[in-house]
């Protein structure tokens, strides 16, 4: 009788630590996908940082590509419409003396 009580008791406690080892293996699953969607998030957001770096670099040379050419077409309008006007060559600031 004591040996049918003991193995009742010991049925009890395997299904009790069965279900605390499923209990675990559900948490270190979600450790795992927590970390790995950690891991995701900071490539992203390393991407994401590198591309913004890429395209501020490409705007201000952009920027200055189109400053020089601004510049260069408002010396030929300047010099076009009057191409005998010595201030066309005088510069104030980005606008030519004759344009003012």
């Amino acid at each position: 009788m004591k040996t049918l009580i003991l193995i009742l008791q010991l049925r009890e406690q395997l299904g009790s630590a069965e279900a605390s080892i499923e209990s675990l293996n559900a948490q270190i699953f979600a450790l795992g996908s927590t970390d790995t969607i950690e891991r995701m998030r900071e490539q992203h957001e390393n991407i994401i940082t590198s591309l913004q770096q890429e395209q501020e670099k490409e705007r201000n040379e952009l920027n200055a590509q189109i400053a020089v050419m601004k510049s260069q077409l408002d010396q030929q309008v300047c010099y076009l419409s009057n191409p005998l006007n010595i201030d066309c060559l005088q510069r104030k600031g980005q606008v030519f003396m004759c344009c003012l």
